[in-house]
């Protein structure tokens, strides 16, 4: 496996595990995907911020909002295993990675959960991450070495990657 590590946001994950949700734009999915698969065949190391387990739990497109107590625990507990089965690096959220997420927030404007992933995503040295979320897209590359951007799966015609190193 290669030694990049690369970070994904609650939206990447919610864009898989439902199948492309609902309120999403149809060609994401692919893309979401696509993120996973990189993973599993070694191109780089998965970040996810434990954050991300909390913020899937609440999410209304995973949990459904019309269904029995039951159900929605249900289905919270698959997506919460299929987390922690996964060969991910758990991000813990301590207390410098809370406190650089307060800094960032106010930087770039951003909602504490989203500058959280961010900071995490700082702190465990990712060379991307990975997001749909129009807030963590405005940062961009103005972190130095991270760049947060949307997943892009490989082109098959052009046969490159679409996103850069």
């Amino acid at each position: 496996m290669a030694d990049l590590r690369a970070a994904v946001d609650t939206s990447v994950v919610v864009n898989f595990l439902c199948g492309g949700a609902e309120k999403d734009d149809p060609r994401w999915l692919s893309h979401s995907t696509w993120v996973f698969e990189a993973h599993e065949a070694g191109d780089f190391h998965l970040v996810v911020p434990t954050i991300v387990i909390a913020e899937v739990a609440g999410c209304g497109q995973v949990r459904g909002d019309q269904l029995s107590r039951q159900v929605r625990r249900d289905r919270i507990k698959l997506a919460t295993d299929w987390i922690q089965r996964g060969d991910f690096i758990p991000a813990e959220v301590t207390l410098d990675v809370a406190i650089r997420a307060a800094e960032l927030a106010i930087e770039f404007q951003l909602a504490g959960a989203d500058a959280t992933v961010l900071s995490v995503a700082e702190t465990y040295g990712c060379a991307w991450l990975f997001t749909w979320d129009s807030g963590l897209l405005k940062v961009g590359d103005e972190l130095g070495s991270l760049k947060v951007l949307q997943p892009k799966r490989e082109d098959p015609d052009q046969g490159e990657l679409l996103y850069q190193t």
